[in-house]
């Protein structure tokens, strides 16, 4: 038996195939592809030879997308919106969440530091380095 792992321009791995050394010879002709079994989740080719993808940037917020073609992580502009708006969704849920009743007993300072959350939170597209660098505001202690 024998492996082989086929690869796009980019050096993306496509798929693996196994067989007999007969059987995988007209089935690697013309394409790209290297002997020997390579995970996708774990390798790119570059220069014809499987290379280690590196460990992904931890970020909490930040979500990256590996470019196959130059062998690093880049943040994921489109995810990563969509993570911060999911965030701050589930922040607005807890403001909104005040029903009359309960916000008929807040207090004063009370009701504009939910106002000021609730702003800031809508605000957070505003900040300068959005969405590379988001500091979400803090909720109020009682809420």
């Amino acid at each position: 038996m024998i492996s082989y792992t086929f690869y796009d321009d980019s050096g993306k791995i496509t798929k693996t195939a196994h067989g007999s050394v007969e059987s995988m010879a007209k089935f690697i002709e013309n394409k790209q592809c290297i002997q020997g079994n390579y995970s996708a989740e774990e390798y790119f080719i570059k220069d014809s030879l499987p290379v280690k993808i590196p460990a992904k940037p931890k970020d909490s917020i930040i979500e990256y997308t590996f470019l196959h073609d130059v062998g690093h992580w880049i943040p994921d502009i489109k995810k990563t919106i969509f993570k911060i708006r999911q965030i701050r969704t589930e922040m607005l849920l807890l403001v909104d969440k005040v029903n009359p009743v309960r916000y008929a007993d807040l207090s004063d300072q009370q009701r504009q530091e939910l106002a000021d959350f609730r702003t800031n939170l809508l605000n957070i597209t505003d900040q300068e380095d959005y969405p590379l660098k988001v500091v979400f505001p803090e909720k109020p202690a009682w809420l």
